[in-house]
């Protein structure tokens, strides 16, 4: 599954997101479901020669769980400090700016060399 935005789209609120886009993210060994959320390789694109630059918005009390790849370079991510929303995988973005003190927490968590495309070893990224 992907999402493609380019610069005629507007703000993105993904506030109540809950999306999955690893094949798994259990520990070796684990029996049941291998993807509970079913959106198996999940990406939110947004480069390219008309690039997404308007924002992506996190409000107060983000239920925000997102994996997988989120590409948007030119776009500034705005969060809620009251807002604890979850990302694992690869995001980018342009800036981030986490509004008022709050007692969120805002977690990002890497996936080493997670690519959307890998054909050959040297291949990688988001064909479109």
């Amino acid at each position: 599954m992907a999402i493609i935005l380019d610069g005629t789209d507007g703000g993105l609120d993904i506030t109540q997101a809950a999306l999955n886009g690893l094949d798994d993210l259990n520990a070796p060994g684990y029996i049941g479901p291998r993807d509970p959320m079913g959106t198996h390789n999940f990406v939110i694109w947004g480069a390219g020669a008309n690039p997404y630059t308007a924002g992506v918005n996190i409000g107060p009390h983000a239920a925000t769980d997102m994996s997988g790849i989120i590409y948007l370079p030119k776009s500034p991510y705005v969060s809620d400090g009251n807002s604890s929303p979850s990302f694992t995988g690869s995001a980018f973005f342009q800036t981030m700016t986490v509004k008022g003190g709050g007692n969120g927490q805002q977690v990002f968590k890497w996936v080493c060399n997670l690519t959307a495309v890998a054909g050959q070893p040297y291949d990688g990224g988001l064909i479109r």
